[in-house]
């Protein structure tokens, strides 16, 4: 599986874009949102991706509730509360936007891949 890793969104809409394009040409099956979509309108340009978004809320999403409804209303992706937990591949993955806790489940041995805001994986 390609999974694609990315985290603090601008809230630019042609940027979103080109990055989707890409993702889109080289055929990821899996965006990981590590946090930060920052403004609802941000789904806009990620309803041309091809595959599912899946991510957290970040420390500058601003109202969470409609970044929620609408990138899960317009089929783009689900956003979850930080940590957000998932099964890929056979592996257990855990994302946050929450530096502060990334050694913790990294050395909890519970997870194979944590990921965090800044998109170091850590084993």
């Amino acid at each position: 599986m390609k999974a694609v890793l990315i985290a603090d969104t601008p809230a630019n809409h042609d940027s979103i874009s080109r990055v989707v394009e890409r993702f889109n040409r080289e055929g990821i099956e899996l965006l990981i949102h590590a946090g930060d979509f920052v403004a609802p309108f941000t789904e806009k340009p990620f309803r041309t991706l091809k595959v599912l978004l899946v991510g957290v809320f970040g420390n500058n999403d601003g109202d969470k509730l409609f970044l929620k409804e609408g990138y899960h209303e317009k089929g783009v992706g689900e956003i979850y509360e930080d940590p957000y937990k998932f099964e890929l591949a056979k592996k257990k993955l855990i994302v946050t936007h929450r530096p502060k806790i990334v050694e913790a489940l990294a050395l909890s041995g519970i997870y194979d891949v944590v990921i965090d805001m800044g998109i170091r994986i850590k084993r």
